[in-house]
């Protein structure tokens, strides 16, 4: 009689133990699925949220340089030698940036 029931224990022990593993593996699987379908609906989302962020940026950084110059500019009479200066600096700038952007 005790032979029986040992042999019946051991049958449902490695039966348990089949079935804890198999909830296991299909618990990560669905966790896994989860996680992945996470991201994937939130990733466009993060994407977008950083360009706009790198764009109000870039656009406070070009506003903030510009708008002063412009400012100091347009105040000043426009045809004097502070002009001038100003216009021929600019241009001799560009011109440097575009011969030392071609070399590459």
């Amino acid at each position: 009689m005790s032979e029986a029931m040992a042999a019946t224990m051991n049958e449902t022990i490695a039966e348990t133990s089949t079935n804890f593993l198999a909830t296991t593996k299909n618990a990560f699987e669905t966790g896994i699925a989860d996680a992945r379908a996470s991201v994937e609906e939130t990733w466009p989302k993060i994407t977008d949220a950083v360009g706009k962020g790198v764009y109000n940026s870039a656009y406070g950084v070009a506003f903030g340089v510009t708008f002063p110059i412009l400012l100091l500019a347009k105040s000043l009479p426009q045809n004097n030698c502070i002009i001038w200066g100003f216009v021929d600096g600019a241009r001799a700038a560009s011109k440097y940036c575009d011969k030392t952007l071609s070399k590459k």
